[in-house]
């Protein structure tokens, strides 16, 4: 398959109740509409980043586990309950845990 048309955003921990609108405003202009758009969501303050995903406009989101490792190794009831939020607000969402490989074809 070739991938060299797919567009991958990785986020991280850039979405939280603290970032700007502006820079959410800026950042969704540059790269909306990737393919896959990784993001994690804080330990507090995840309704922020439930807020902001929309504007994305990404094909899936993978919702990260970003824990360090000492604390996570599974993906936690936390990360299932925004999954489910997504998908309920109709967003393709998909949880990803810490070590996993995830293939798309």
């Amino acid at each position: 398959m070739d991938m060299s048309g797919g567009r991958l955003v990785y986020l991280g921990h850039a979405l939280h109740p603290e970032t700007s609108p502006d820079w959410v405003a800026e950042a969704a202009a540059r790269w909306s509409g990737a393919d896959w758009l990784m993001v994690g969501v804080p330990e507090e303050g995840g309704e922020a980043v439930m807020e902001f995903l929309p504007a994305f406009g990404a094909a899936q989101v993978m919702v990260l586990d970003l824990r360090p490792p000492e604390r996570s190794g599974k993906i936690t009831t936390r990360i299932a309950r925004w999954v489910d939020q997504l998908k309920t607000a109709g967003l393709p969402a998909m949880g990803v845990a810490p070590q996993v490989s995830v293939r798309f074809e």
